[in-house]
């Protein structure tokens, strides 16, 4: 697989005129910004976009808060990623919105962003809790794993490493489905993901335990892997991303 080398800045600012003098030959930006798309145009610049995936304002959309182990919604403060995948409403939305964006513009790249479980890793102290356990999504997994559990704590207890498999399942199943849907009307359309930054063994498993993030199961979706680096806020050293 030929996959094009794409180098550039993020963001939605005034570029120099002679931006391309230093290699630069994309932008990335967020959504399908239609200002965004006529300055690479107009720079020859491929425009690739950050889509939006599973984050949600949960003021506006409370159903969409995903369930915690107490059976009560999830903490969560300012910042938070994942929603509830059993509310099938939001995911038609969801694919809506990236079929339209696909149809009017014409970008070189879709980064797939938030794309995990609940919760937020970009700090140094992140509220790891294990999510989402209502009613649907416990019948989901138990249809998925072929086991008799009606409790998050009988999941938790008794199955932990099938309700990992099953999430990380899940996020693979969409990831799938959304870079077939990008492909469909853009076949040389680079896709890749904006993926947790840490190690398999970090925060107990985080990467796949809380965030549903299977490098290995998403590989047949993505030809890109970004993880999200921010040293300040996740309170590492400069020298962390080296790693």
């Amino acid at each position: 697989m030929s996959v094009p080398l794409l180098f550039g800045p993020y963001g939605s600012g005034q570029l120099p005129a002679n931006i391309k003098d230093y290699g630069v030959n994309a932008r990335w930006f967020h959504g399908f910004n239609e200002e965004s798309f006529a300055a690479c145009a107009e720079q020859k610049l491929e425009a690739c976009v950050e889509f939006k995936t599973f984050r949600a304002d949960f003021e506006e959309h409370p159903k969409l808060i995903p369930i915690g182990a107490d059976g009560k919604p999830i903490r969560y403060g300012r910042l938070v990623q994942g929603i509830c995948l059993s509310q099938k409403d939001y995911l038609a939305e969801i694919e809506e919105q990236l079929l339209a964006g696909m149809k009017q513009f014409k970008p070189g790249g879709i980064w797939l962003d938030y794309l995990t479980y609940a919760g937020w890793f970009e700090t140094s102290q992140p509220d790891l809790q294990e999510s989402c356990f209502c009613r649907d999504c416990i019948a989901d997994f138990c249809d998925f794993a072929d086991v008799d559990a009606r409790t998050p704590k009988e999941i938790l207890t008794g199955y932990p490493e099938e309700w990992t498999n099953y999430k990380c399942r899940k996020i693979a199943g969409l990831a799938l489905h959304y870079s077939k849907l990008i492909k469909a009307v853009n076949p040389d359309c680079v896709v890749g993901a904006y993926m947790c930054p840490w190690t398999p063994d970090e925060f107990n498993g985080a990467l796949t335990r809380i965030f549903a993030q299977h490098y290995d199961w998403l590989a047949y979706d993505f030809v890109v892997y970004t993880p999200i680096i921010y040293c300040s806020k996740s309170g590492r050293s400069p020298g962390w991303g080296r790693w």
